[in-house]
């Protein structure tokens, strides 16, 4: 499976976006539930220890990120 490298820009932004988990678990309306946020969280820290991700985390890191942006725009708006 290929692997592929974390870059400064992407380990802050895994941290950013670890934060806003953390903050908005526990919110109405947020869009899973607190074990699986904390599941993610987990995976956010082992992707930054390990300093790489592979297809599958991809994948998940993309969705995330889509959701991150999606979250700030709105809250831009509003």
């Amino acid at each position: 499976m290929k692997a592929y490298s974390l870059n400064t820009k992407s380990s802050k932004l895994l941290g950013k976006i670890d934060y806003w988990l953390s903050d908005n678990m526990n919110t109405n309306g947020f869009f899973v539930g607190e074990g699986l946020v904390m599941e993610i969280r987990e995976n956010i820290s082992t992707i930054l220890e390990k300093g790489s991700y592979n297809e599958s985390e991809k994948q998940l890191l993309n969705e995330l990120r889509s959701h991150y942006v999606n979250y700030k725009d709105n809250k831009l708006k509003n």
